[in-house]
């Protein structure tokens, strides 16, 4: 079943090309997507290591809100780090601030499309979380065959629950509740009654056209929407993205702020504490009825 599953994604890595920004042209080019362990353009898997874990933990006490650590979601990343044999990195620590937040609005409980998630960051912790969620994850073929190796190496989830989307008959099969939905598919999502969208730090990397897709079919659903990326972001190509122009439309924002836990990161050198590269976004938006 799981060569099945890659062999399907695999048919739709040509029709991809025509979408990709010039930031995953650049960084999936010959890329091995199936070396976990890569950066790949979409973050990083540590391998477990007592020393590394002990740095990663202490500067991480330093650059976060120190309450963060005795949180349900923190524990359930621990949980999710620990299956996995991966170090807690300062990706999986800003993905428990944002569960922390989508608990707080009680909106991990029905069905989430991940538009764009890697290394399994997202994915992973609502597996975790509750096994009877209906996840949809849409993204590059090659990002959803790597988060399918994942997924299969430390058993996450059996393959008899997960479904490649050819077609909306897709989204009617039973037993199925993790959908991988190929980016060139992914109008496949539209009206199918989906509670929440989100998108992390990846419509920084896309087209506008990209954008515009993801955004029609969000509203399509009537859901409610977290985005989190950077305000101002130019890519190799010369494409230019801007948070505060994405066509937001008429839905009623929640909150709409600069991200306080996506502003800084750490490093093992000096100067430790350092800045991303421009102001970092997020919001939450209403576009129920």
């Amino acid at each position: 079943m799981s060569n099945n599953i890659i062999s399907e994604l695999r048919k739709f890595v040509e029709n991809s090309e025509l979408s990709k920004s010039s930031h995953w042209k650049k960084f999936l080019k010959d890329a091995d997507i199936e070396d976990i362990y890569s950066h790949l353009g979409f973050g990083s898997f540590l391998k477990n290591n007592f020393f590394k874990a002990c740095l990663h933990s202490f500067f991480q006490r330093i650059t976060f809100n120190n309450k963060i650590f005795f949180t349900k979601e923190y524990k359930l990343f621990k949980n999710l780090c620990l299956k996995q044999k991966r170090i807690i990195d300062v990706n999986v620590i800003r993905h428990v601030f944002t569960f922390q937040i989508l608990n707080q609005y009680n909106l991990l409980n029905d069905s989430v499309c991940i538009i764009g998630d890697g290394k399994t960051n997202f994915l992973g912790g609502l597996i975790l979380l509750n096994k009877n969620l209906k996840i949809y994850s849409v993204n590059l073929p090659e990002v959803l065959i790597h988060d399918h190796i994942i997924l299969r190496k430390y058993k996450l989830v059996n393959d008899d629950n997960i479904v490649v989307v050819k077609n909306k008959n897709n989204f009617l099969l039973k037993n199925k509740n993790i959908y991988l939905i190929p980016s060139s598919n992914a109008n496949f999502l539209l009206n199918q009654n989906i509670q929440l969208f989100v998108n992390i730090a990846s419509f920084q990397e896309m087209t506008v056209e990209e954008i515009d897709k993801y955004f029609n079919i969000i509203k399509s659903n009537f859901s409610y929407f977290y985005s989190c990326n950077r305000e101002y972001k130019k890519l190799i190509g010369g494409e230019e993205l801007f948070f505060d122009k994405y066509p937001w439309g008429d839905g009623k924002k929640l909150f709409y702020e600069n991200c306080s836990f996506h502003q800084k990161y750490y490093a093992f050198r000096p100067p430790f504490l350092r800045n991303y590269d421009g102001n970092t976004k997020h919001c939450l938006i209403n576009y129920s009825k």
